[in-house]
């Protein structure tokens, strides 16, 4: 798994951008917000709010991208389809 230059944060591959520079170093980051933050602002990842407070244990997920839970999404399914069930069997009783 890479780690973002700019956070720090490990992150699955298919995500994130990998930018290999002439001088052959490779920089991940993990999103378009730790891109910009390093590129086009060229902010130090040890003075932006939001860095220092993942590393003190404040916040657990600060970005964008981090990846749904599949269980939740299955339990939204499930309930969607119970409510479906339920009003098929009104249908039924008003006939």
């Amino acid at each position: 798994m890479p780690r973002c230059t700019f956070c720090k944060q490990n992150y699955e591959f298919p995500y994130g951008l990998s930018l290999i520079l002439n001088d052959g170093n490779i920089m991940y980051f993990c999103s378009s917000k730790c891109r910009k933050n390093a590129l086009n602002l060229k902010r130090d990842n040890k003075k932006v709010n939001w860095i220092r407070k993942a590393d003190a244990g404040e916040a657990e997920a600060l970005h964008a991208h981090t990846i749904k839970e599949p269980k939740k999404e299955a339990e939204k399914i499930e309930k969607k389809e119970e409510g479906h069930k339920k009003t098929e069997e009104k249908k039924e009783e008003k006939k």
